[in-house]
């Protein structure tokens, strides 16, 4: 039944302003944890022009996929009967006083049991 309209293209090239448009990724940040599946890391994420780097709104460069923003990171197990802290706010957790919890006791084992 199509056959009498005109079909549009499926592709074409680009010479606009927009596809000089590209997503430009910053570095990860550290990891939140040292060992234990509970790490993540984050970097920034920007549409920008590929020359002069200038940003843009997020909108112009969907028509590429978006790099990733956050990646879960240090997966491994920290080991049985090895006591490290897997997170870098177990200074926080002992001032606050949070070490009697299992699950702050858990994840801050060096720093919890000097108390």
């Amino acid at each position: 039944m199509c056959s009498t309209l005109h079909r549009p293209a499926s592709h074409r090239n680009c010479i606009t302003e927009t596809c000089a448009l590209q997503w430009r990724v910053g570095p990860w940040s550290q990891c939140t944890a040292t060992c234990g599946r509970h790490g993540f890391q984050s970097r920034h994420v920007t549409c920008a022009h590929r020359r002069s780097g200038k940003p843009a709104r997020e909108h112009h460069c969907t028509w590429r996929p978006r790099p990733p923003s956050w990646q879960r990171c240090n997966i491994l197990s920290c080991g049985r009967g090895e006591c490290r802290d897997s997170t870098r706010y177990c200074e926080k957790v002992r001032q606050l006083e949070l070490c009697s919890l299992l699950q702050f006791k858990t994840r801050c084992c060096q720093s919890c049991r000097d108390i």
